[in-house]
């Protein structure tokens, strides 16, 4: 297992990788997500297009040329005038198929995610999480994180 930076054959792969992040989180908070392959695509599409626009970079985990998970992060927007960092990378996604999981692959992709900040001279890292996803939130707290702030849904009615 290798984490290397995303070259553009990897694509498919990082759709296979979104798209089961996707079912994953549409089936833990059906309301807050859809998805099709379709939908998907068009993801990734954006995600490749942050990534250049805000000088990110996507890493992945490649098991024998097949991709098995990758994270993705970029150069976070200005921060608000109150907020107490000066520059921050922003983590976009972190998927490791689930038959690749318990692996360390994701520790691996997140210690590439820190370096790649530090190289930045980054002073944060931010990401966000489902707020359902109770896995995913341990692993980020077992990594040092904390919750920043929450955001808050409520459906309007018809």
């Amino acid at each position: 297992m290798i984490i290397r930076e995303y070259k553009p054959e990897d694509k498919e792969g990082i759709e296979k990788c979104s798209f089961e992040l996707q079912e994953l989180e549409k089936e833990l908070d059906p309301e807050m997500r859809i998805n099709s392959i379709e939908i998907n695509r068009a993801y990734v599409e954006l995600l490749l297009d942050k990534m250049e626009k805000r000088g990110g970079q996507i890493f992945v985990a490649d098991q024998d040329h097949k991709i098995a998970g990758f994270i993705s992060i970029a150069h976070g927007s200005q921060p608000l005038p109150y907020e107490n960092f000066e520059k921050y990378i922003y983590v976009y996604d972190v998927v490791v198929l689930s038959e690749f999981r318990k692996q360390g692959i994701g520790e691996r992709l997140m210690n590439r995610a820190l370096d790649f900040g530090k190289e930045q001279k980054a002073d944060h890292i931010i990401l966000d999480v489902l707020a359902k996803n109770k896995v995913a939130a341990d692993f980020y707290r077992k990594r040092g994180f904390r919750e920043g702030s929450i955001s808050m849904l409520k459906k309007l009615d018809d």
